[in-house]
């Protein structure tokens, strides 16, 4: 920390987890499930997809009471080429977020990355 620099006041974790199934081929990859479970209420949820196949760039919700938010039917029978970067973010204003990126491959299951999130933070992993 630099001088004069304040220092980022944190007033939690989230702690919501994630659950996800794949299928996928040689030539493309399915989202069977991708579910986050427990996001807290006052979350936002980011949900970001690049690459061909993707049915949206992104989509962001707010969760106004704690639930379990599906995130499959906006991957319903869509064929995700290799390497197709799906990524979902966990924030709250203040509190230490989840970042969760699934790159898809060919022949296997996608490359799965986990990070944490500083407050007010972009890059997963920094400062957290």
């Amino acid at each position: 920390m630099g001088v004069g620099a304040n220092p980022v006041r944190v007033l939690g974790t989230i702690a919501s987890t994630m659950q996800w199934t794949f299928h996928y081929t040689p030539d493309y990859t399915n989202v069977l499930a991708l579910v986050v479970n427990a996001a807290p209420a006052g979350a936002t949820v980011v949900s970001e997809c690049r690459g061909r196949g993707c049915p949206f760039a992104k989509r962001v919700q707010t969760v106004t009471k704690r639930k379990t938010i599906n995130l499959v039917p906006s991957f319903r029978n869509k064929r995700l080429h290799a390497g197709t970067l799906i990524t979902v973010e966990l924030t709250r204003p203040g509190w230490i977020g989840e970042d969760y990126r699934f790159t898809t491959r060919a022949r296997r299951g996608p490359r799965i990355q986990v990070a944490c999130l500083a407050p007010g933070g972009t890059r997963p992993g920094a400062g957290c």
